[in-house]
């Protein structure tokens, strides 16, 4: 079961967001105990918690913990999936060949990427260099593995660390910057899954002019399990 303490004063704003939530959140089929303290009345309680404001509502599920800010559907989700997963999934993204890089922040990074990725999906996000001592230890613990958009080619010894990994039920997601890149050995790669990138740039007539952001299609009507979430 999912226990949930909340620390707020009574009849405040808080506790009454804290009791909704909880509501719903027992409507939808959890097996959640809660109790609400106030902080004023147990100090005791709200140290040892880690409690600093109100409003503030702790997370346990067996022996693990959690405290998050305040009690919102979106933050309770996050760290119900958190302390409730005792093994993380990691998205693993190349480093080295000129890749996008997940701390850039600038229009051309990755770093709202990343940020989904750890918010939304609950993945673990770390860079990955395939040529150091070690790799092939790291990739394996890689759930998934992104190639974005590499402007040189890899080394031998690390296309056969890909290759291997894409072999052992691994997941890899390869980008490539319009006609940049090392196409041809990417597509060596990409060639036991049978894919391959074209050598031209798919582009919507109907869009703005010059926007490289410009949706190519509004429309999914294939059932393949890659575009069947874009469908809804």
């Amino acid at each position: 079961p999912i226990r949930l303490t909340g620390f707020a004063q009574p009849f405040s704003r808080e506790e009454a967001e804290f009791r909704s939530l909880v509501k719903l959140y027992r409507a939808a089929g959890a097996d959640i105990t809660m109790r609400q303290l106030d902080p004023d009345v147990h100090p005791a309680g709200a140290r040892s918690a880690g409690i600093t404001l109100y409003g503030e509502v702790l997370v346990e599920i067996g022996d693990r913990r959690e405290v998050i800010d305040g009690p919102t559907e979106g933050a309770l989700t996050s760290a119900i999936h958190r302390v409730g997963t005792t093994s993380s999934r990691r998205a693993c993204f190349t480093v080295g060949h000129g890749e996008r890089r997940i701390t850039d922040e600038s229009r051309f990074g990755l770093s709202s990427v990343a940020s989904q990725l750890r918010s939304r999906l609950f993945y673990d996000v770390q860079p990955v260099a395939l040529g150091v001592p070690g790799a092939a230890a790291e990739l394996a613990r890689c759930t998934l593995v992104v190639l974005a958009g590499p402007q040189v080619p890899f080394l031998p010894a690390e296309l056969t660390l890909l290759e291997g990994y894409g072999r052992e039920n691994g997941r890899l997601l390869v980008l490539v910057d319009g006609t940049r890149g090392p196409r041809e050995q990417l597509n060596e790669l990409l060639a036991p899954l049978g894919v391959a990138y074209g050598p031209g740039v798919v582009s919507d007539l109907s869009a703005l002019a010059d926007d490289p952001g410009s949706v190519v299609s509004s429309a999914y009507p294939s059932s393949s399990p890659a575009t069947l979430r874009l469908r809804e």
